[in-house]
């Protein structure tokens, strides 16, 4: 029995979900083109699945209350017990609507309604931003470079060369893991630049003393800005 057979006994005859138009022509960002009759396809997630995890995706509390009894039910029908302090709901509101907590349950239980939570390494907020995400990512990826610092970056007999090859495998696939989803804002730009051009100041010894360019670091190092990588890595 896998997973997935699971889900769709659970699932058989509900239709709620999250609709999501679209087309694999035309310009990409021209959203007038999703309103035409031909050539428009329809599809409704209600899952997303990875290993032994599942998120369930509603755009209404009621709907999300019949998936979740659906859940529920297959779970039982398998001979599963569903995790209920594994289990959590979050609301993301529209923009310009009134936050109001889910009130969600699960065989006469609460689920407990939180601000955001972390989702195969990447958090989600209730206010539908990436404020949190941001953060979380800087301080995993300056943890990563910290316990590098005496046995890498402060080791002598290593080449800057072998150093800028190290962050950009250890360091940097810590702190753009998941920007593939990022809707990024100028604040948030500034927040990995900053962190980006810090630790390559770092291991090229340069001292803000120096008054070296930003654009000279960058040659130096012979690696791209950071939003240059998130954009290249969004549109590929």
């Amino acid at each position: 029995m896998t997973f997935s057979t699971m889900l769709t006994d659970a699932f058989r005859e509900v239709t709620p979900g999250i609709q999501i138009r679209y087309r694999c022509d035309g310009k990409l960002f021209n959203l007038r083109r999703l309103q035409a009759v031909s050539k428009v396809k329809e599809t409704v997630i209600r899952d997303l699945l990875f290993s032994g995890d599942c998120a369930l995706n509603a755009t209404k509390e009621h709907e999300m209350q019949l998936e979740v009894d659906k859940f529920s039910s297959a779970y039982e029908n398998f001979g599963l017990t569903i995790s209920m302090s594994k289990t959590e709901v979050m609301h993301q509101p529209a923009p310009g609507n009134t936050y109001q907590e889910p009130n969600n349950q699960i065989n006469g239980q609460s689920l407990k309604a939180v601000d955001h939570f972390t989702y195969l390494g990447s958090t989600l907020s209730r206010a539908t931003n990436i404020d949190i995400e941001i953060t979380n990512r800087i301080a995993k990826a300056s943890s990563s470079f910290g316990k590098l610092r005496k046995t890498v970056w402060e080791r002598r007999g290593i080449q800057q060369y072998t150093k800028v090859k190290v962050y950009k495998a250890v360091v940097l696939t810590s702190l753009l893991y998941g920007c593939e989803t990022w809707v990024l804002y100028r604040r948030h730009e500034k927040q990995v630049n900053h962190f980006h051009l810090r630790c390559l100041w770092n291991i090229l010894n340069i001292c803000w003393q120096d008054k070296i360019p930003d654009t000279d670091v960058l040659e130096r190092s012979k690696l791209p800005s950071v939003i240059t990588m998130i954009h290249k890595v969004q549109t590929r």
